[in-house]
C-alpha cells in the first residue's frame, strides 16, 4: 500500500461575513497518497480553492488538522510553515504567473536563490526538467515570448524545481484549450506518478478527470468519494460540474 503523503483530518474554516461566520468547509477530511492525482471538482463557491490553500498552509485551520510526510504541521508558527511551504509544497495556478522579466530558466533560478539551493549543483537538474516539459529550447526566453502552454510547462516546472512532495493546482488548465489541457495535466500526472508525489488538482475541466487516480465532489464545505482512476474513465462526468 502506498504511504500517505497529505492528510487533511476534519477541518473546519470559517469567514465572517457581517455579523454571522459563513462555514466554507465542514469536517473535510482527505488523504492523498504517494504517486496520486486527486481531482476536486464542484460548483464555484463549494470551498475548493479555500480546502487547496489550507493544505498548502497558506491559511489557517478552525478545527481540525493538516497532516504531511506524517507529520501534524497545521499548529506550526508562520516561519515554520513558510519553510515548508518553500521545500515540501508546489503549487500551480490558473494564471502561470511568470516573473516578465526574467528569462525561463532564471525563473526557477530564482527559487533554487530563496531555497538557498545552490545554483551549479542544480544547473543539470534543470536543464533536465526543462527538456521533461519540452521546453529546453525556450530556457532563453521572456514569458511574453512564449505561448500559453509553454508558461503553464514553465509554472510546473518551477512547481517542481525544489523536488516538493506535494503539488497542488488550482485551476492550472482554464485557459488552455481542451487538447493543449490533457497535454499539461499529462505531463504533471506522469511527474508525480514517477517521483512517488501527491498531488491535488482543482478543475472545472473534465477533459483532464482520465488522468486522475481518484474524484472528489465538493459542494457547500463538504467533501466526497466519487470514483477511482478505472470508473472515472468511463463514468459519465458532466452532470458533477455545477455552476
Amino acid at each position: 500500500m502506498n504511504a500517505t503523503l497529505l492528510e487533511i483530518n476534519h477541518v473546519t474554516k470559517s469567514f465572517k461575513d457581517g455579523e454571522h461566520n459563513l462555514t466554507v468547509l465542514n469536517k473535510v477530511s482527505l488523504k492523498v497518497e504517494r504517486g496520486n492525482l486527486i481531482a476536486i471538482v464542484g460548483p464555484s463557491g463549494s470551498g475548493k480553492t479555500t480546502l487547496l490553500s489550507i493544505a498548502g498552509l497558506l491559511q489557517s485551520v478552525d478545527e481540525g488538522e493538516i497532516w504531511i510526510n506524517k507529520k501534524q504541521i497545521s499548529q506550526n508558527n508562520e516561519i515554520e510553515k513558510s519553510r515548508i511551504r518553500l521545500n515540501e509544497i508546489g503549487f500551480i495556478f490558473q494564471q502561470s504567473n511568470l516573473i516578465p522579466y526574467l528569462t525561463v530558466e532564471e525563473q526557477l533560478k530564482l527559487v533554487l536563490k530563496l531555497a538557498k539551493k545552490p545554483w551549479e549543483q542544480h544547473k543539470l537538474y534543470v536543464a533536465e526538467l526543462l527538456e521533461s516539459m519540452g521546453i529546453l529550447h525556450k530556457k532563453f526566453h521572456f514569458p511574453h515570448q512564449l505561448s500559453g502552454g509553454q508558461k503553464q510547462r514553465v509554472a510546473i516546472a518551477r512547481s517542481l524545481i525544489n523536488n516538493p512532495s506535494i503539488i497542488l493546482a488550482d485551476e492550472p488548465t482554464a485557459s488552455l484549450d481542451s487538447s493543449r489541457s490533457f497535454e499539461i495535466m499529462s505531463l504533471l500526472a506522469n511527474e508525480i506518478k514517477k517521483n512517488q508525489k501527491a498531488g491535488i488538482v482543482v478543475t472545472h475541466d473534465e477533459t483532464i478527470l482520465p488522468l486522475c487516480d481518484q474524484i472528489y465532489y465538493m459542494k457547500d464545505g463538504r467533501i466526497d468519494h466519487l470514483a477511482g482512476k478505472q470508473e472515472s474513465d468511463k463514468a459519465e462526468t458532466k452532470s458533477i460540474f455545477l455552476t
